[in-house]
């Protein structure tokens, strides 16, 4: 979720005066999921590719920002993540695409997106590893 309002501040207090909270977009859509959309943790985490844990973090600092800026009159800024991206290849047909790191889906529980295929190996090296971890049809590393 990217939102094209990126500030909200008390009325009639100039920006210069607040302290500001920083909010990413993560957080928020979090909060979208959980209190718009009335999704579960367990359904709203798949949607936001990432684990159940890591949707609980992200709700829990959601709120407590929020509140800050609530109770102590501070404004929210809500910030893009760059989040930087890992390579796959399908062993079997070849095909090529990237997911972002933290995602919550590691390469031995992925499948290939043209083929379906489990035979599916990382191709870059963003300081993990060697950049060419292996995953073998069921699973298992090689």
């Amino acid at each position: 979720m990217h939102p094209e309002i990126k500030f909200f501040k008390p009325h009639g207090i100039p920006m210069g005066q607040l302290e500001v909270v920083d909010l990413t977009d993560e957080e928020l859509e979090a909060m979208r999921l959980k209190n718009i959309e009335d999704l579960d943790q367990v359904v709203a985490a798949e949607k936001m590719g990432t684990s159940q844990s890591t949707f609980q973090r992200l709700l829990t600092s959601a709120y407590k920002k929020t509140t800050e800026a609530l109770v102590n009159g501070k404004a929210i800024k809500i910030n893009e993540l760059e989040r930087p991206m890992r390579k796959f290849e399908c062993w079997k047909c070849k095909h090529t695409w990237e997911e972002p790191f933290g995602n919550g889906r590691r390469g031995v529980d992925m499948q290939c997106p043209k083929c379906q295929s489990d035979e599916i190996h990382r191709c870059d090296n963003h300081g993990h590893g060697d950049g060419h971890q292996i995953w073998g049809h069921k699973g298992n590393r090689n």
